[in-house]
């Protein structure tokens, strides 16, 4: 989370405090965060699980305001960043289609605060490239046990006419028991780029 916490955007603290509460979701820190989003490991109070959960805050585009809402950085920026949005629930809607092992499976996903969600099981292990880095020349039994599931992945969207289009190690989470599971589509990031 390398220093996430203290980004901030004109004085304004960008993520969501440790504490805060959205729906029934607890944030209990950042786990990631890019130009487009910013995602939380988050406590369902529910269901007592815990969960990532997805903000949708593209920063070029958006400031968080006093309230904890997002909203556009002034009338020039509403376009953008109301096709991000709806494009980021879009994803959501089609991700939550599929079940298949390597693929993210989507709790739920809504809009509120002027942004939206998306939840998400908490899925714990290291991003392909980040093992590529401390492995560069991996054993190629092992490459296809990593390609294999990932490729039936990508032949089920197919199946049903959908792209990924952000196929990339840092879009691969591999877990402790080598699943590979294939994360955003960066379908937001494409609309407002």
């Amino acid at each position: 989370a390398r220093g996430m916490l203290q980004v901030t955007a004109g004085g304004r603290r960008m993520t969501l405090p440790v504490g805060s509460r959205i729906a029934e979701f607890e944030v209990v820190k950042v786990l990631g965060e890019g130009g487009f989003g910013i995602v939380y490991l988050a406590h369902d109070r529910q269901l007592g699980r815990r969960v990532a959960l997805k903000e949708y805050l593209p920063h070029k585009l958006a400031v968080r305001a006093p309230d904890q809402s997002v909203e556009p950085r002034g009338r020039q920026a509403e376009e953008a960043f109301e096709l991000g949005k709806r494009s980021f629930v879009n994803e959501a809607r089609l991700l939550a289609q599929f079940d298949h092992p390597s693929l993210a499976k989507i709790h739920r996903f809504w809009e509120d605060h002027g942004t939206a969600y998306i939840v998400m099981p908490f899925y714990e292990g290291q991003t392909l490239r980040a093992y590529l880095n401390a492995h560069p020349r991996p054993p190629e039994a092992w490459l296809r046990g990593v390609l294999d599931p990932l490729m039936d992945a990508l032949a089920t969207l197919l199946e049903r006419r959908c792209y990924h289009r952000d196929v990339a190690p840092d879009n691969i989470l591999l877990l402790p028991s080598g699943r590979p599971v294939l994360l955003d589509f960066g379908a937001a990031r494409r609309v407002i780029g």
